[in-house]
């Protein structure tokens, strides 16, 4: 049979006509997880439908005026490629103008994203591999350590484990996805015979109790009897764990610790992205860049700066500064970010960056990445950075010339988990720089992370 594209097929007339959405990431593993009978389209199996799908579905101002109960919507993935027909049932309309979508799914073809394809077994596709054995299940997103309670657990009865590892967007599993796949593939002899690894494109939820849900009931299509699942830990353990091997009571069996070793770098080998933070005038972006100097002559990094103006005139070029608009431009800083953090380098980001929900979206993005994320608010008061304002733009803002001016007529949403708090109002800009370099040299991001004297 010859190779047929995506890009072979045709849509017939009754749904090229539909109103489209991209899905995101997120919304991309659900439809997963419907492709593979593992979620139904209303929710997850056994379930109330508490996890509608798509998980959130957020229909942009420019379609949601189209979008009605009863009404369809063509879902593509980023590429344009045609995936499903969402038939809806329930839309929630939002302030900006956007909508909130959820109902019923057709799916158009198979899915094909993501990584690890060949280890996504579907619930059917494991009750025929391991045909009446009734194998354990565990769900994790971390390494297993044959010792501990829950694997004993799991295997006391010498049947076949079958191991879930969640790999889908929003999570952050152990030491990365990749990792803890390799980690988990070379744990696969210790657990009895024709146990398997099963990767499952399960989404990140935020509320903690829906997580829980939407996990035991993945567990449950598996046919587990109930959530069987290594306990948390955290990060800094599972670090402590892996530096531990050279040591004779290992924690970690040598062959999973061989697979882990290449995916958990130390911390000044990671990508790591710097966020600057603060209202027009704060003085971020002359910080950022006195930063930016003096990492290249004293850091063994590649370091890359975006800063808010500059990024305006490439990145973003043609965006507006309505809070859509304005909102889209830092998330576009935050994924190139992420993927300079992917590959190891140093982001410095100076845009103002107004809203907790963007700069938290921002971190995900880094984490995801395999990065890490430092957030430093430039909190210097408005009354001084309207004083420095030397483009004029509080001036129109209050002259009613700028609209949705951050801090004038915006909000500007102070951030509760910034790393250090520079005011530029109380210090200098030396001042204000050393006390970057020291955060990053101290905490092992940056080990030679020095301001050059002379």
């Amino acid at each position: 049979m010859g190779l047929v594209t995506d890009r072979d097929v045709v849509l017939p007339p009754d749904l090229s006509s539909l109103p489209v959405v991209v899905l995101g990431a997120a919304e991309l593993d659900h439809l997963e997880l419907v492709a593979d009978g593992i979620a139904g389209s209303a929710g997850y199996p056994g379930r109330e439908a508490d996890v509608p799908f798509p998980a959130g579905l957020s229909v942009p101002a420019a379609t949601a005026a189209a979008v009605a109960a009863g009404g369809r919507l063509l879902l593509e993935d980023a590429e344009a490629v045609p995936l499903a027909v969402l038939t809806v049932d329930t839309v929630q309309r939002n302030d900006d103008g956007s909508a909130d979508a959820s109902g019923s799914v057709t799916l158009l073809r198979p899915a094909t994203h993501g990584p690890f394809r060949r280890l996504r077994r579907t619930p059917g596709e494991v009750r025929e591999a391991l045909a009446d054995l009734m194998p354990s299940v565990l769900v994790t997103e971390r390494p297993l350590f044959p010792d501990e309670p829950t694997v004993r657990a799991a295997v006391q009865n010498g049947r076949p484990v079958v191991v879930l590892a969640l790999v889908g967007s929003g999570r952050r599993p152990w030491p990365n996805a990749p990792g803890l796949v390799r980690g988990l593939r070379a744990a696969l002899p210790a657990l009895p015979d024709r146990s398997l690894l099963v990767t499952v494109p399960l989404p990140g939820y935020r509320d903690a109790d829906r997580d829980h849900r939407a996990r035991e009931a993945v567990a449950l299509a598996y046919g587990a009897d109930r959530l069987l699942e290594p306990p948390a830990m955290a990060e800094d353990e599972l670090d402590a764990a892996l530096d531990a091997l050279e040591q004779d009571d290992r924690p970690i069996p040598a062959a999973v610790a061989r697979a882990l070793r290449g995916d958990r770098l130390p911390l000044h080998h990671r990508g790591l992205v710097v966020l600057f933070t603060g209202l027009s005038g704060s003085g971020k972006s002359t910080v950022a860049k006195a930063v930016h100097e003096a990492l290249l002559e004293s850091a063994d990094r590649t370091v890359t700066l975006l800063d808010g103006d500059v990024v305006r005139r490439h990145l973003s070029k043609g965006l507006g500064f309505s809070r859509t608009d304005r909102d889209l431009n830092v998330r576009r800083i935050g994924f190139v970010a992420a993927e300079v953090a992917r590959h190891g380098g140093l982001a410095l980001c100076a845009p103002i960056a107004p809203y907790a929900e963007t700069r938290a979206a921002l971190r995900r993005m880094v984490e995801e990445a395999g990065g890490t994320f430092v957030l430093i608010h430039v909190s210097t008061p408005i009354e001084v950075c309207e004083a420095r304002d030397r483009k004029g733009l509080y001036a129109q803002a209050r002259a009613g010339q700028i609209e949705s001016f951050t801090g004038v007529s915006d909000p500007y949403e102070e951030p509760d988990d910034a790393d250090l708090d520079l005011n530029t109002a109380e210090r200098s800009v030396e001042e204000a720089v050393d006390s970057v370099l020291d955060l990053l040299r101290l905490r092992g991001l940056v080990p030679g992370a020095r301001r050059m004297e002379g």
